[in-house]
């Protein structure tokens, strides 16, 4: 009974704003879920419906046999109160929960329902696969290309073309510093570089991790304690003492702000 068919034509526009209100591609993945049903479907969660009984799938046989075998139902009318439904993003079917008497009514009388959209059955995964269909992008990119974030890897490459080693990873909910090799020395390049990955981790609410180094003249590496230093302009704090966080073996790291 798959017939509730995904809009074919689609405006992006309205998922562009709501991305903009999630401070990363995780939260607007999450809580965007809605909106994102309401752009593919054309309805969300608690939304009221015109649908065909014909359309409506019984699970609960017991419920529909008393109902057709019962005293016959009232008519259907403006005033009578919608059915409740279960949508799965999956099937594209809608499952009834409540209100088979008016189900079986409006079956009679050859009419449609009203049915009010109880709860929707697809989680974030589901819906993922849903939008790289319908977009051709994940809803990452799509986050990104919405917000202007840009992402690691564009800073990472971005310095790599100046000719700095920039080794940087992103997961869920960190960023790791991995390593950073100005060669020459070049005045200020390494406070340019911190300053755009904060800002980024700023945005998308993430902690930087990061080990700072030994002394290295190959790499142009200064003092542990130099670093340390540096690193603390950028609002980094030791992991150690009451600042101890036993999730992590770096001995530094940096809170969103």
């Amino acid at each position: 009974m798959n017939w509730y068919k995904i809009s074919q034509t689609i405006n992006l526009q309205p998922l562009i704003e709501e991305a903009k209100k999630y401070k990363n591609a995780e939260e607007f993945k999450a809580r965007g879920f809605e909106a994102m049903q309401k752009l593919f479907f054309g309805f969300q969660t608690n939304d009221i419906i015109n649908l065909s009984p014909e359309n409506i799938k019984i699970i609960w046989e017991t419920d529909f046999q008393d109902a057709t075998e019962g005293p016959r139902a009232v008519g259907i009318t403006k005033q009578t109160p919608p059915v409740e439904v279960e949508f799965n993003i999956n099937t594209g079917e809608f499952t009834l929960l409540d209100g088979h008497a008016r189900y079986v009514a409006a079956t009679r009388q050859g009419v449609p329902l009203q049915a009010k959209v109880l709860q929707t059955r697809g989680n974030i995964d589901d819906m993922e696969r849903i939008f790289l269909s319908k977009t051709g992008i994940t809803q990452a990119e799509f986050f990104r290309q919405s917000t202007g974030q840009g992402s690691i890897k564009d800073i990472e490459e971005k310095w790599r073309a100046l000719g700095i080693t920039l080794y940087v990873f992103e997961n869920t909910n960190t960023i790791v510093l991995d390593s950073i090799i100005v060669p020459n020395k070049r005045q200020g390049i390494g406070t340019q570089i911190m300053e755009e990955l904060t800002n980024y981790a700023d945005k998308v609410g993430k902690r930087i991790e990061l080990t700072t180094g030994q002394k290295d003249d190959m790499h142009g590496t200064t003092s542990k304690g130099r670093l340390i230093k540096f690193y603390k302009r950028f609002e980094f704090i030791e992991n150690k003492g009451r600042n101890k966080d036993y999730t992590t073996t770096k001995n530094m790291y940096r809170e969103p702000r």
